[in-house]
């Protein structure tokens, strides 16, 4: 069985370190009679200073992962509606729509690149179609993909064409 190399491991036996390993691995206790057995173990092997410290750590490590999910949600929300702000603009021509919307990704994907990533994939997962299409470049003609059909909108152009096949595009979408 392959043991993970804690620091506070450093300078036990082998045995003593099975020892910890089964306490932890236990199936049958609940996680805060595990915690505290681990405690007691520390405290008897003497290293209970470094085991609290190396808890922290943990803890600490686990408060700065939430504080990060939750300023992206906050985030998340504030960019997906200024996203939502430029698609619903009923003032702009559907290029004005494509270049803002390339703006939109390029400056936000240079900001905060995870934030990019994590917008686009909610977008995916919510099977919200990106229309007008999401493109790398503004001024290229952009293909929105709407679940089997394919829209095709041509940059100057009012006019649309929808099929249930794939049509080919020479544009890069997002």
């Amino acid at each position: 069985m392959r043991v993970p190399d804690l620091p506070f491991f450093k300078g036990l036996s082998d045995k003593d370190v099975q020892e910890f390993v089964s306490i932890a691995k236990n199936t049958t206790l609940p996680k805060n009679e595990i915690e505290a057995k681990e405690a007691d173990w520390a405290t008897e092997k003497k290293i209970r200073e470094q085991y609290d410290e190396f808890v922290q750590n943990v803890t600490d490590t686990k408060s700065e992962v939430h504080r990060i999910r939750t300023d992206l949600v906050n985030q998340l929300n504030s960019k997906m509606d200024e996203l939502e702000g430029i698609e619903d603009d009923k003032t702009l021509t559907l290029p004005e729509v494509a270049n803002k919307t390339a703006a939109f990704w390029a400056t936000l994907k240079t900001e905060d690149d995870r934030l990019a990533r994590a917008i686009f994939m909610v977008r995916n997962l919510t099977g919200i179609a990106l229309f007008p299409a999401v493109t790398q470049k503004p001024n290229v003609t952009p293909m929105i993909a709407a679940g089997p059909v394919t829209i095709t909108m041509k940059a100057g152009s009012a006019a649309a064409s929808a099929s249930s096949t794939p049509q080919q595009n020479n544009s890069t979408s997002v």
